[in-house]
């Protein structure tokens, strides 16, 4: 006598819409993460050698912290998912004026950050003009 299983190893059905795997993007995110964190490894070495041990401390803590909240956010976003944003889940949990607070803030870090980068984009990616 033979047992048929409608769903794999773990427990997703497999007309669910879910599918194993790796996309191309998902490499290729996982590829620049890779290369963001190794240069910030190799070049935190020169701030550590400066700051001293108490450096490595203080980037544990940061380290925790940033862990805490992405892992709030995951569980957060599991409990209940919204095609919106941070925004959306503080203007339901929190209120409407929270809400936009989250989003002006994600805008205003968006503005610095274009203010920041088009200018040294401009002066080194583009052809020089007298």
């Amino acid at each position: 006598m033979s047992i048929e299983h409608d769903s794999d190893a773990s427990g997703v059905e497999p007309n669910e819409g879910h599918q194993r795997g790796l996309t191309a993007r998902t490499v290729q995110m996982i590829a620049i993460g890779g290369a963001i964190g190794t240069g910030l490894f190799y070049g935190s070495g020169a701030a550590i050698e400066e700051a001293g041990p108490a450096l490595i401390l203080a980037y544990a803590l940061a380290g925790l912290a940033i862990f805490v909240v992405m892992r709030a956010l995951g569980e957060l976003l599991i409990y209940r998912p919204i095609s919106g944003g941070i925004s959306e889940y503080a203007d339901e949990f929190l209120g409407r004026f929270a809400g936009f607070q989250a989003a002006q803030a994600v805008v205003a870090l968006v503005h610095r950050d274009r203010d920041l980068v088009t200018p040294a984009i401009s002066r080194y990616c583009l052809p020089y003009k007298h």
